[in-house]
Formats: C-alpha cells, structure tokens, sequence
C-alpha cells in the first residue's frame, strides 16, 4: 500500500497530537504530522485488521453445510477477532503519548464504552456482559489505530481495499462454487460471507466507498471507482438485502445534504438543514403509517421477515426495564427467561432486537440512550464541521458513512456490537472526528457562535 506522504491528518511517531490553536486565521487544520505518514507496517497492519474484523471468509469457511455455528467455530473466530486486536495493539504501543491525548478528545466514546462494564452490576447475566464488554473494547484498537495515524483519505483507500477485494471475490466465488456461494436452499448471494444479510450490509457500504473514489482528486484512484461501484451494487442486488438498498438510497440523500450545506453560508444554510429534517419527518411518518399496508398490497411480508412482532415484544420487555436495562447484552441468553418468552412466541431464536435503538434500550434503558444520544450529537457536530472547513480532506465519506449506519439500525442491531462490520467502521469516523476536530482553527464559514450575535 502506498505511503501518501503528501496527504494531511496523519501523526509522525512519537508527535504529539496538535494542540487545538487559538482563534483566528484561515479556517483550517492543524496536524503534527502532516510530514509523517503512515509507514508500510502500519499500512499492511491496518489493512490486515479491518480483513479480520469484516467477517468475511472466515465465518464461511468455518460455517456446517447449513451454515451455522458450532462452539469451535466460535472459539476459532474470537481468535481470529482477538488477532485483529493484538495486531492492532501492537502498532499503538508505538505511540502511547498521542493515544492518551486522542483518549482525552474521546471522552464522550470512552463514556459509552465504559457503560458494559458498569452494567455488570445489574445484569441478568454478569459473566456474559464482562465477556462481551471486553470484546468490544479490544475490538475498539483497530478503530483507534485508524483514527490516530490516518486521514480520511487514507481510511477511504483502507475501506476500498478491503471491502473492494471482498465484493470481487464473492462474484468469482458465485461463478466458481455456486453450492457455496448462496445461501443454502435459497437463491440469494451470500459470497464469502456467512449470510446475505452481512454481504448486504457490506455492498451498501462498499458503494458508498465506491463513490467517494469516484470523487478523487487522483486520477488513477477515481478511475477504480466505476468498476468497484458496479461489483457492489451487482452484490447488493444478488444478496437481496432491504437493509443495503435502504443504505445506499440514504446514503446518496445525505450526501445531497451535506453537499447543499456546504454551498450555502448563513441563511442559507439554516434552510437547508430545515428542508431536510422535514424531508426526513416526512419519510419516517411515511413508513411508520403506509409501509406495513403497501407491503400487503404488493404480497410483500407484512412482518419485515419476522420483525415486526419481535418488536412488539421487545418493546414490552423494555418497559419493564426502562432505567437501567438488563445489561450489556444480557438479555439474549440463554439464561434469561424473558428472552425464552419471547423466542416461543415469535417462533425463532432472535439473537438480538434487529434494531439498534432497542437493542440500547434493552442493554442500558433509558442511561444508555441517553449516552448514545450524546455520542451521536458531538460526533456529527464534528464531523459537519471538518466537512465545511475542509471538503477537500475527504470528510464528506465518513458524514455519509455515520448517517448510513444511524439508518441501518433501523432494523439491524449493529450499536456497540464488536463483530459487526459496521460498528468498526462508524467507531473509526467517529474517533477521526474526535481526534481531528480540535485542530480547526475557527469554526467555519456561516455557522454563528451559540449565544453572541452572528
């Protein structure tokens, strides 16, 4: 992978981070490493992490012919999962002094973070939530290893290789080994992912990549982004996912936004942002009254495959939990009689919500979405604000990214979950906001101070 020394956000070893400067000067930022890029070890360390992490290929090969997964397997992905980690911690012990700072710019991350392990105190199921609240801050080391040596463009090339490769080698794979390919007895494209779901979800994301490429001011970078966008659309359609053309739609909408607020200043702007928070209104309003009954009307699955009803109990559930939760996913054990309830009723053994935003509810209650809502605020505050004062650092993909993975939730449990793809991905633009965010200079162009007068 090449070095691109000349590109900016990036931290020389041993280099503090930047230390936010004072008002005043061009709205612009500041970055102690702008002469000291990510070496090749970093490169190919970074690179190979996110591999590991993807879920591809391994969970297929280690899959039963039916496709699930035994207790060896399982034990054979945490490893996998812990290598990621290992390698990704190895490369940070390199630069301990700029991870403390990057920590301390983080503290609305590491607050969400630290919540698993306070929620062992009312779990239902403690060892499970320890177990699982260490998963996830190790997996957390890829993301902080991206977040503190690369740019936005540099992380965009990461993101392009790996899903990238994984969307060719599912298409070679579906031509090679159809048997393999597709899920078993049905005829949707898994390729080297344990589930069509999954390739979904990572086509949907892979051609927002594939778009942000194609906006590159190099040449020879933006000319992969064509045959890239094709491959994972192709997947996208073959994988059958309502979740990854749900994204992708969404996705090319904020975009339209992001970009709109960036041409405008003032007033402007203000209109902007209010068109599209109606826009949006309009949509959920939308679904939430005519979705189920054009479903029915088109012999649709009126129950989102299942969902729907999963919903109506978990909402229940959450009330009788509403503070606290039942702990850092505790309640989907096999320990917890609530959950056995649940999965007699609906008929299948729901391994989460499928939605983010219960999910949180019924790890944390009301605490924990509290937090995520704080979380999610900072950080795209952060990011508008990097994207406005700096288009061309390529902040635009990871603004896109973060909405995306806010509208996946909607029927996907993806928060706070360590092997999930997805999180990985958000976790890093989130981080990159964090970390960058106090090196702008002034707030940009058009947006006035809260409480002095514009």
């Amino acid at each position: 992978m090449p070095s691109d020394a000349s590109l900016p956000g990036t931290l020389g070893a041993g280099r503090p981070l930047p230390r936010a400067p004072s008002r005043g000067g061009p709205a612009r930022t500041r970055d102690a490493g702008r002469s000291a890029a990510p070496d090749r070890l970093e490169w190919w360390g970074a690179g190979l992490a996110l591999l590991l992490q993807s879920g591809a290929l391994f969970p297929l090969l280690l899959s039963s012919s039916d496709g699930s997964i035994d207790d060896h397997a399982r034990s054979l992905l945490r490893l996998v999962s812990l290598s990621a980690s290992a390698l990704a911690l190895a490369l940070l012990a390199r630069h301990l002094r700029d991870l403390a700072r990057a920590l301390s710019r983080a503290l609305h991350v590491v607050g969400l973070l630290l919540l698993p392990f306070v929620s062992v105190i009312w779990s239902v199921a403690p060892s499970a939530t320890l177990k699982s609240g260490l998963g996830l801050a190790l997996g957390m080391a890829v993301p902080l290893l991206i977040a503190l040596r690369f740019s936005p463009r540099q992380f965009l090339l990461l993101a392009a290789a790996v899903l990238g490769s994984s969307m060719v080698l599912s298409l070679l794979l579906a031509g090679a080994m159809p048997g393999l390919a597709f899920m078993p007895g049905e005829s949707e494209l898994r390729g080297i992912y344990l589930h069509k779901n999954v390739l979904g979800w990572a086509a949907g994301l892979c051609s927002i990549v594939a778009i942000a490429l194609m906006r590159d001011a190099e040449g020879r970078v933006a000319r992969l982004g064509a045959p890239l966008l094709a491959a994972s659309l192709l997947c996208l359609l073959l994988s059958g996912s309502a979740t990854g053309l749900l994204s992708v739609a969404f996705g090319l909408g904020i975009e339209s936004f992001y970009k709109a607020m960036a041409r405008r200043r003032g007033l402007g702007r203000f209109v902007v942002v209010l068109l599209f928070a109606q826009v949006v209104g309009l949509i959920l309003i939308f679904l939430g009254s005519f979705l189920l009954p054009m479903l029915e009307a088109l012999g649709k699955d009126a129950t989102l495959t299942g969902r729907v009803p999963l919903w109506d109990l978990v909402d229940e559930e959450i009330g009788r939990h509403l503070l606290l939760g039942f702990g850092y996913q505790g309640f989907w054990t096999e320990g917890n009689v609530a959950a056995w309830n649940i999965w007699s009723l609906v008929g299948w053994q729901a391994p989460h919500s499928h939605n983010g935003y219960r999910e949180t509810l019924l790890s944390f209650g009301l605490l924990g979405l509290v937090l995520l809502a704080v979380l999610l605020a900072v950080a795209l505050r952060q990011g508008v604000r990097l994207h406005l004062a700096r288009p061309q650092d390529q902040w635009l993909w990871l603004n896109v990214l973060a909405g995306v993975f806010l509208v996946m939730n909607l029927t996907e449990s993806l928060f706070l979950d360590a092997g999930a793809f997805p999180w990985t991905l958000f976790a890093t633009a989130v981080l990159l906001f964090a970390v960058r965010h106090p090196g702008l200079r002034v707030r940009p162009a058009g947006l006035p101070r809260l409480g002095r007068p514009a």
